[in-house]
């Protein structure tokens, strides 16, 4: 909602903005780093956080002490951004079997993109697969009349076996870095982990959601579900003409503006991190049609199955636009389009 504002806004208040996130992102950095401060750069944080930061500090409320994210993986762009706006905003980690919490930052100790350090009396080491792997009163005994699947998870040294990756960082913070079961592993034998790559590309206000998929295949494909309101919006102001939604889908110049939108997003990955190519789809990915759990984290095995042909269909596709060289080719079905990135393995 608040970058919607801004971007709706005046021009002369996009420059402001832009400036002063411009300016208090290279004063946080200084600060992060113990480094010096120029006088330059003091005056103009004290003026941009009183003009621009204070600003956003009232929509938030003005007395809003901290922010608390849990859940999920917190984009680390994005906790930045509310960070330099003067929030103080702090990420947790752990699972319902750990009661909840495993880890959790703390305002005098808080370091960005980390979920803190592990709360007391509670232990917690990584394995040599990267798996963070949790001991202490925290965790639970077991699964109701489940022994055997109490036995996968929890083994004979009492250390419960997450299912996430991690690693800690020169504090002593740890860092998540994926789930296993979410883990790609491409034909070369690359190890990707799709939910940040996710998160670059929903950081597009033209995209809802998304899905990587390439275990076993030589690139990395996208199911993307746009978001249609901005979608519209977009076409509307470039007089882009639609009888309805699902033709507005059949544009090349959405085709195009999503494929523009999934590179700007994922820049400075490396290439087998790239998507190569991408299907739009019409329907959400919902708790109700069982494509998000409860806790609204993607079904990734239900989702593929979903979309077995169409994954399939996309493969062929870029498998042919690769051997004739082409650079982009277009496939329609009645529910999906897909548009094909240049393909370099």
């Amino acid at each position: 909602e608040v970058t919607r504002r801004v971007k709706e806004g005046s021009k002369l208040g996009l420059m402001l903005v832009s400036a002063a996130i411009k300016n208090l992102n290279e004063y946080a950095n200084l600060k992060f780093r113990k480094e010096r401060i120029p006088l330059g750069l003091r005056v103009k944080y004290f003026l941009y956080n009183a003009i621009v930061g204070a600003k956003f500090r009232k929509i938030a409320g003005g007395r809003l002490r901290l922010i608390i994210s849990g859940g999920a993986a917190l984009d680390k762009k994005v906790a930045k951004s509310f960070y330099i706006l003067g929030f103080n905003i702090l990420e947790g980690y752990g699972l319902t079997e750990t009661s909840p919490v495993v880890c959790v930052s703390r305002p005098e100790d808080n370091i960005l993109g980390t979920v803190g350090k592990p709360i007391k009396d509670v232990e917690v080491k990584i394995e040599r697969n990267s798996e963070i792997l949790v001991r202490g009163p925290n965790v639970m005994k077991g699964y109701f009349n489940q022994p055997q699947k109490t036995a996968e998870v929890i083994d004979a040294e009492g250390w419960f076996h997450t299912g996430d990756q991690g690693r800690f960082e020169e504090h002593g913070n740890l860092i998540i870095t994926g789930r296993i079961k979410e883990i790609i592993v491409n034909s070369y034998g690359e190890n990707i982990a799709p939910t940040p790559i996710e998160a670059r590309i929903s950081h597009s206000p033209y995209v809802n959601q998304v899905m990587l998929y390439g275990d076993k295949r030589k690139y990395i494909v996208a199911l993307i579900i746009p978001n249609q309101e901005t979608l519209e919006k977009h076409a509307r102001e470039h007089q882009i003409t639609f009888d309805d939604y699902p033709a507005l889908l059949e544009k090349d110049e959405i085709k195009e503006l999503i494929s523009d939108e999934i590179e700007k997003t994922t820049t400075n990955l490396v290439s087998y991190q790239k998507v190569k190519g991408f299907a739009l789809l019409r329907e959400k990915c919902t708790i109700e049609n069982g494509m998000l759990t409860p806790t609204l984290k993607l079904r990734r095995g239900k989702i593929a199955q979903n979309y077995a042909e169409l994954i399939d269909g996309l493969y062929k596709n870029l498998d042919r636009t690769s051997r004739s060289s082409s650079t982009n080719s277009t496939l329609t079905t009645p529910d999906i389009l897909i548009r094909q990135r240049s393909v370099n393995p």
